[in-house]
């Protein structure tokens, strides 16, 4: 050991308490690295609870996602974005199967459509809609729940629908047919470029395709019905908007029908607005949905309504 001289030990032991200062400063501040850490990584886990993309919700980014701004085409005329998730995404997107987003009016800056407020403003979701009622709201109600009240109040606020109800019957409706398209092609191994090729074939209008999340972008128009102080929205391509929902009134065709495989039948449409023979009528939950409501009797069990009576077995039982 060295022998020390006289007020060489003072010297000595400030260099070792400033050692120790060190040692504990920096061991401080990896903890604080380390909590900071910590709380980045909850934070990334809670991103994907309400689908949040690049610090805003529901707002895909980058040059594959809303890449070009979305012109309604007329007055009087909304437009928008039916979001599909192919369901090959990460976290809440990586799911069994394809499924439907949501409805985006194309305000600013994502277009020029208007925002138009529901008609009812207290409206509120009494239920899950039909179309979202798979394993993930089985699986995380609570979010489930969440989510839907984002896309209400965030979206469903610029729709011009009736209520909270109608807008996601309006959702559901939309994307029954596409989405069975993505479905047959998810089976077959298709990637989200494959299937935005399958919607395009089917008659589809494909606006955009984000890959970052797996989504396909559908464009559609909206304008008030007649009679009705609620908006009516179509799928159609951005060219033909004017021709599809200008006017003010809107026509009520059924959105395109996806090509039949092989002899089996192509399943039936929906019919906005109204209840025909062989097709959907609009999306529904219970029989007062369907009141009112053109040739609709009741609200089938495919959450349809339709124009054929209860059969009388079906009454005994």
């Amino acid at each position: 050991m060295p022998v020390l001289m006289a007020g060489e030990g003072a010297v000595a032991q400030e260099v070792v308490s400033q050692q120790r200062r060190q040692r504990c400063g920096l061991v401080a501040l990896l903890g604080s690295l380390g909590a900071l850490a910590t709380v980045g990584l909850v934070v990334k886990r809670q991103g994907p609870g309400l689908r949040q993309h690049g610090g805003e919700l529901d707002m895909p980014t980058g040059p594959t996602a809303r890449q070009n701004k979305m012109s309604c085409g007329g007055e009087g005329i909304l437009c928008g974005v039916l979001a599909l998730e192919s369901g090959q995404g990460s976290g809440y997107y990586k799911h069994k199967g394809p499924a439907v987003h949501g409805l985006w009016p194309e305000v600013k800056p994502y277009g020029d459509s208007a925002c138009v407020a529901p008609g009812d403003k207290n409206s509120r979701i009494t239920s899950v809609p039909i179309c979202y009622q798979g394993e993930e709201a089985s699986a995380d109600p609570s979010h489930e729940k969440s989510f839907l009240n984002h896309e209400w109040t965030k979206h469903g606020s610029c729709a011009g629908a009736d209520s909270a109800n109608g807008f996601f019957a309006t959702i559901c409706s939309l994307a029954q047919a596409p989405l069975e398209v993505m479905t047959k092609g998810e089976k077959t191994g298709s990637d989200i470029d494959a299937l935005a090729s399958d919607l395009r074939s089917a008659g589809f209008p494909v606006f955009s395709v984000d890959k970052k999340f797996d989504q396909v972008m559908l464009s559609a128009c909206a304008s008030k019905s007649e009679g009705s102080s609620s908006y009516v929205w179509k799928l159609a391509p951005p060219e033909k908007f004017a021709e599809v929902c200008g006017g003010g009134v809107s026509p009520q065709p059924s959105p395109p029908t996806p090509p039949s495989p092989g002899p089996s039948p192509s399943p039936p449409t929906p019919s906005g607005g109204k209840c025909m023979k062989s097709q959907h009528g609009p999306a529904c939950q219970s029989d007062s949905d369907c009141t009112g409501l053109a040739g609709c009797l009741r609200c089938a069990k495919s959450g349809f309504c339709t124009s054929q009576p209860l059969q009388s077995t079906q009454l005994a039982s």
